[in-house]
């Protein structure tokens, strides 16, 4: 295993033979021995920090391209859909179903919203609980992100979400 001193070397002589990054390499130079030291220091400290942030994963999680993709247990995903259900006094049978009442509606967006955020899992996974394509989910999820319809800005919707994550990760 490399340690932090040789990552550290490396990234110095990195800085010798790259001109792109030029402006650093000539800060780095005129730096005092005791700045030179701390920089070294506030570099492991950041390489450990990006190392436990990076390396910590969630069960049966996969990583694409720098985002982590998950899958939850069913029992998980069950008790996520009845906790909401319940909260919005929505049957689940009917909320798993095709229709399209605005309380249904508004309660499936709900919780794509909340496997996507608080569980990252990807479009796909949310679509096939549901049954629903995955382009339906994208649609949830954009509703929330621009601001829209049961997401407006006056909406109770916000706290209420808010509410349920917090219920979620105690």
């Amino acid at each position: 295993m490399t340690s932090l001193h040789d990552i550290y070397k490396k990234h110095i002589s990195n800085l010798d033979n790259n001109e792109f990054i030029y402006k650093l390499k000539t800060a780095y130079y005129i730096l005092t021995d005791k700045e030179k030291k701390l920089y070294e220091v506030g570099f492991k400290t950041g390489y450990e920090l990006a190392q436990k942030k990076f390396s910590k994963k969630m069960e049966g999680a996969r990583t694409i391209i720098g985002y982590q993709f998950a899958k939850p247990k069913k029992e998980k995903i069950n008790e996520i859909i009845e906790l909401v259900s319940k909260r919005y006094e929505v049957n689940k049978q009917e909320l798993l179903s095709k229709n399209r009442t605005m309380d249904l509606v508004r309660t499936r967006n709900i919780l794509h919203n909340l496997f996507s955020e608080v569980y990252q899992m990807s479009t796909l996974s949310i679509g096939r609980i549901f049954n629903q394509d995955h382009t339906t989910v994208c649609h949830s999820l954009d509703m929330k992100t621009k601001r829209e319809r049961y997401w407006g800005d006056d909406q109770s919707i916000w706290q209420e979400y808010e509410d349920i994550k917090t219920t979620l990760s105690e």
